[in-house]
């Protein structure tokens, strides 16, 4: 059977085997990191409350993330396919959220220009920084990365998508082969009717008694 293949000429597998392994390891760091955050007392009482807010939102964002990959890469091992449609439908939730996320990001970026420049500079009086915050270019630069990032989302969100195919695909086939071909069985001849005795009580066996007779 043909394999898909991504970037020419890995196959599908293997990048969804790569990319739900790293996926996995990092999303279970930054959720274990955000969550000893959350619980730790110390750390705890230094956030403000928006802080903490954004930080549970984090947390079980990055936990959804870790679990949907671990779903991926267990189901590239074993070759399930419903641990690959869920490993997909969580990486589609989480471009989405990306995808609003960076927006408001985008419209915050332009909208209050002179804050993120005051935030920028933070009371320096370093003409350089001073320089580099009030250029307009870094605006630009953020958004182009924003855009690089949906992409390779997606580009993610495709390859698990083609090995999802390739394993319907390998259903499919194991399917086929295990029906009977037609050219298995054998036709068994019915006996001729020449070797078909009549019934003993026949009454038109006798030739007096035959079609065509004419002594009825």
């Amino acid at each position: 059977m043909h394999s898909r293949k991504f970037l020419c000429c890995f196959p599908v597998r293997l990048g969804c085997f790569v990319l739900s392994f790293l996926q996995m390891v990092l999303g279970g760091v930054l959720a274990a990191g955000l969550w000893w955050v959350i619980v730790n007392k110390d750390r705890s009482r230094a956030l403000t409350q928006p802080q903490k807010i954004t930080s549970i939102i984090l947390a079980v964002d990055t936990t959804i993330f870790a679990i949907g990959s671990l779903l991926g890469f267990l189901g590239t091992v074993i070759k399930q396919r419903t641990f690959i449609r869920l490993y997909r439908v969580v990486l589609c939730y989480h471009l989405g959220l990306s995808i609003g996320l960076g927006v408001l990001a985008i419209i915050f970026l332009f909208r209050n220009n002179q804050k993120i420049i005051d935030t920028c500079i933070n009371g320096s009086t370093d003409p350089y920084v001073i320089k580099v915050c009030h250029n307009a270019k870094f605006k630009w630069f953020a958004i182009g990365f924003l855009v690089i990032l949906w992409v390779l989302q997606l580009y993610c969100i495709i390859i698990v998508g083609r090995y999802d195919e390739q394993l319907g695909d390998e259903r499919n086939e194991k399917r086929a082969s295990a029906m009977p071909l037609s050219s298995s069985y054998n036709y068994q001849p019915a006996a001729s009717r020449e070797h078909l005795a009549a019934p003993a009580g026949y009454p038109y066996k006798d030739a007096n008694h035959s079609y065509g007779n004419g002594g009825v």
